[in-house]
């Protein structure tokens, strides 16, 4: 298990990096251009697919030379992953939002199933994982093509070589600060498994599982709001607008980890064995990072949208540069816990950068008395959590507890959420 989340973090390096980004290009181009949609889709596409040709010949002659476990499976599993962010990132910059979330949970489904099939049932092991992340990948893209049809419609435009300069302009900078989001978060596993050994990089990865929930609802939203970034982009009272999303956005996510910490005691009891239970200490850790990664998402698109990428490239680099220095430096001293910790406080150094920076565009204004306080309560509620390990009913009364003071609080955010999801989000803002 540790040997496959180390790839994966790899994969999740390489990807970005090998197309550079261009799907976030693709994404910017087709909503601000609008009248040349079909031009930046089949020029980028083309230019995707030349790649992949090229990388291909590459990836054999060097698997030829030196001997890589599960090459093959390395291979698929990288290029379903680059078949899934052009076509995700095409998909919402033709505002095909369901199509999309109906992908997403698609893959999903088949990647947990196929986890429970082939590992549990039939034994396959790693291969067995890579098979379920693969075929999971693939689920999306067929579904999103069905709808996009991208490929088929490739023979009715041409490529234009001035465009796809434009637009990789644009996109590297995000390819490198994509870097620098690795350096935050999936080069843990390459440190843990270097410092610590590939057992203790196994139980992180279980943990870090449990945090691709959080993950996933952030990136949602986030993918939400950086659509209607670009579309609101200098229009009169968009400022207003982007600070009031950004309170939705931080009471939705602080409200989403305070709910899940006891849940994830509760399913580590009941899903997770053996050595692996340690890891349960890490996960609110992992939570808070998905959401102050959210949190500087929300500002990185405020950024793009006066088309500033360099703001969102440095300010990474120095979270991502603190969190890959500190982790290596504390692992043989404080252990898995040292390098998740300093992962949460390079992301929060990202997101005090951004703040700073925002200012130059939007006139920034957070309650900061409420943000740290939602903040201290998911420190305080995971510590009770854990000073009761062994008490169900103390987890559970929080839980209930929790969760009836969040449906209430929240009860307007959730709607609004619910429609910017959707696409229905309109001028007016919820009070």
């Amino acid at each position: 298990f540790g040997y496959f989340n180390m790839v994966v973090s790899i994969v999740a390096l390489i990807v970005p990096l090998l197309y550079q980004s261009i799907w976030e290009g693709v994404l910017r181009f087709v909503i601000s251009e609008k009248d040349r949609e079909n031009e930046v889709l089949s020029t980028a596409t083309i230019y995707c697919m030349i790649l992949t040709i090229i990388y291909l010949i590459i990836y054999s002659i060097f698997t030829t030379t030196f001997k890589i476990e599960y090459s093959l499976f390395i291979l698929l599993m990288g290029l379903s992953q680059a078949l899934a962010s052009y076509w995700q990132f095409s998909s919402r910059a033709m505002k095909y939002n369901d199509i999309y979330t109906i992908s997403t949970v698609i893959n999903s489904i088949i990647t947990i199933v196929l986890n429970i099939v082939l590992i549990f049932i039939m034994r396959k092991g790693l291969v067995g994982l890579f098979i379920a992340n693969t075929v999971g990948n693939l689920a999306m893209f067929i579904i999103l093509e069905s709808k996009l049809k991208l490929l088929l419609k490739l023979k009715e435009y041409k490529f234009n070589r001035t465009l796809l300069t434009m637009i990789i302009s644009y996109s590297f900078p995000l390819c490198i600060n994509g870097l620098s989001w690795w350096l935050m978060s999936s080069c843990n596993s390459l440190v843990i498994s270097l410092k610590l050994g590939v057992n203790q990089n196994g139980i992180y990865s279980m943990a870090n599982r449990f945090g691709t929930v959080m993950s996933l609802i952030t990136s949602v939203i986030n993918m939400a709001w950086q659509e209607e970034a670009f579309r609101i982009h200098g229009e009169v009272g968009s400022d207003m607008y982007f600070n009031k999303v950004f309170k939705i956005l931080y009471k939705m996510i602080f409200s989403s980890i305070i709910m899940l910490i006891p849940i994830t005691y509760f399913a580590y009891d009941f899903m997770v064995f053996g050595e692996y239970k340690q890891g349960v200490v890490y996960v609110w850790i992992i939570y808070l990072i998905a959401g102050f990664s959210a949190f500087s998402s929300h500002f990185a698109s405020g950024f793009l949208a006066n088309n500033d990428s360099k703001i969102v490239l440095t300010t990474t680099l120095i979270g991502g540069g603190f969190s890959a220095i500190a982790g290596y430096l504390v692992a043989s001293i404080y252990g898995v816990y040292g390098v998740v910790l300093t992962s949460l406080i390079g992301t929060i150094i990202t997101f005090i950068l951004r703040i700073m920076k925002a200012k130059r565009y939007i006139d920034v204004k957070i309650n900061y008395i409420e943000f740290v306080l939602l903040f201290s309560i998911c420190i305080l509620e995971d510590f009770i959590c854990r000073s009761f390990i062994n008490s169900i009913t103390t987890r559970m009364i929080i839980f209930i507890v929790t969760m009836l003071i969040l449906m209430i609080q929240n009860r307007n955010v959730i709607v609004y959420i619910h429609r910017m999801i959707r696409g229905r989000v309109k001028n007016e803002i919820v009070q």
